[in-house]
């Protein structure tokens, strides 16, 4: 990992627990840590699920949501934010969303690398700072695994609502 540069602000966030509030196994939790001086570059540790990988070539692949995958908001304030969805297996969607779910575009590009080991994989993605909301932030962190007979949605921030929701204001951080 690059060293830290004077001006550089660092973050974690910690996806400990169930949509629902019960807390996830230590062996469970999904780690991010946020390093920003310019651009963004966000590490992400998690365990490797027995899930299987997309049918489709590692790189961006949209509704990452559907598989297996970690993913991060960025709110930056205003109506605009960012989410990063990565899997374990070299997969990935950057999109900017307007409103809660309202899709702006779909297509930003990051650079994304991936590294699986026997229990746990590793993520490094740095987006561009162009491609930023503006700061103050706030944050939210989730993670989906499960196939359709079963799926299992943890949270950052817990919604403990009817349904998990990660796009609702209360998912996220206070700002940073």
């Amino acid at each position: 990992m690059k060293s830290r540069s004077r001006g550089e602000i660092k973050r974690e966030v910690r996806v400990g627990h169930l949509w629902s509030g019960e807390a996830l196994a230590v062996d469970a939790v999904v780690d991010f840590t946020l390093d920003h001086a310019s651009d963004l570059l966000v590490t992400i540790d998690a365990p490797l699920w027995p899930d299987p990988p997309p049918a489709f070539p590692p790189g961006r692949v949209p509704e990452l949501w559907r598989y297996s995958v970690a993913e991060l908001f960025i709110w930056g304030g205003e109506e605009r934010y960012l989410e990063l969805e990565v899997g374990p297996f070299g997969h990935w969607w950057l999109l900017e969303l307007l409103t809660w779910r309202e899709r702006c575009r779909e297509d930003l590009p990051c650079d994304v690398t991936v590294e699986r080991g026997s229990s746990r994989w590793r993520a490094e993605v740095r987006i561009a700072e162009a491609l930023l909301p503006p700061r103050p932030w706030r944050l939210g962190a989730c993670a989906i695994w499960g196939g359709p007979d079963g799926r299992s949605y943890a949270m950052s921030h817990p919604s403990r609502g009817a349904a998990p929701n990660f796009h609702q204001a209360s998912a996220f951080a206070p700002a940073w």
